[in-house]
């Protein structure tokens, strides 16, 4: 176990995720909320995010994407949510 004084591990904001997704922070808050996209807590209103993590969420969205029709958790189905996933998927490898 790694101790958490020592940890170098880079950490990003809502407002980071939300720069590098170009999307609203609000909808970055929204995943966080839910707990689709794992973070960890440094306070009442400190959240982070391990850059890792993202990185491990982007690729299973992208593999979702191609291999598969079902949406993200919390997303209904249909051809909204399914514009959706490909809107996020355009922003995260542009």
């Amino acid at each position: 176990m790694r101790d958490s004084a020592n940890d170098k591990t880079p950490y990003l904001t809502a407002k980071d995720i939300a720069k590098r997704w170009q999307v609203n922070v609000r909808t970055v808050e929204r995943k966080l909320q839910s707990g689709e996209l794992p973070a960890k807590r440094f306070g009442p209103r400190i959240v982070r995010v391990r850059q890792e993590d993202l990185e491990a969420y982007e690729c299973a969205l992208n593999d979702r994407g191609s291999t598969e029709s079902r949406p993200p958790s919390g997303m209904s189905s249909g051809p909204k949510a399914d514009a959706r996933v490909a809107f996020l998927q355009r922003r995260m490898t542009a």
